[in-house]
This record gives structure tokens, sequence and C-alpha cells, in this order.
């Protein structure tokens, strides 16, 4: 069995606005700026417990979205990959910053070897071990 498991990370405060939204449907880590953390704790506060499934966490941010996305892609793996989550995060839609290549190969180290671009940045895939 296949089955898809999302998380997204937000990198940017402009997606502050549709953070509520996004964490009902996945848990998403979103970089902390006093707008994400305002956004944060409001569903916080709307929540009864958290989740991996859905839910926001928020991490320190140095204020380049590359950077802070490629600091933070382990930790996620941590708590959403093989050995934390079953199914593993199969999913990592980013919002806030474009596919470099830097990124890619930061990605592709922790098996995520396929990226769609998407307007507000892009969605990196891991192919299901059988």
């Amino acid at each position: 069995m296949n089955a898809e498991y999302r998380v997204a990370i937000v990198v940017s405060s402009e997606y502050a606005p549709g953070l509520a939204e996004l964490s009902r449907h996945r848990h998403v880590w979103a970089v902390r700026t006093p707008i994400i953390e305002a956004a944060a704790r409001t569903i916080w506060d709307e929540s009864a417990k958290g989740s991996l499934e859905s839910g926001v966490t928020v991490f320190n941010g140095t204020g380049d979205a590359e950077a802070d996305l490629s600091s933070i892609l382990a930790v996620v793996e941590e708590h959403h990959g093989e050995y934390s989550h079953d199914p593993p995060v199969s999913m990592i839609e980013v919002f806030g910053v474009r596919v470099t290549e830097q990124l890619a190969a930061d990605f592709l180290e922790l098996g995520f070897s396929r990226f769609d671009e998407i307007e507000e940045g892009f969605i990196a895939y891991r192919e299901p071990t059988t």
C-alpha cells in the first residue's frame, strides 16, 4: 500500500494568512516571524492537541529563505520520516522559495528526487520504497 503523507514548510511571512487552512490538512513547519507566530498562536489556541498529521510548528530562521529551508529539512525528516511516521512523508510542499540546485541536492540526500514548481514555491516528492 502506497499512502501519501504530506508536510509543508513555509519560509516566508507572506503565507501567514493561509497558515490555518494549510495546517488543517498537513503538518506545517513555518519560519518564526511576528506575523507567522501570531497566526500559529491562533491555530494552537483553537486546536485541542498537536498532531503529526496537522497543525503548525514554528522554527527560528535567519531571514534567508533558502538557508532556512535547508536548515530545517533534517528536523522535518526526523519527525516525519521513516523512523518516526508510518507511512513516512512522501511529499513536502514548500512555500516562499523556488527550488535551486543546492536545495534539490539537499532534498535528494533525503530521497526526494522529483520536483514540481508551483506558484508559491515547489513540491518535492519521494518515491515510495517497496
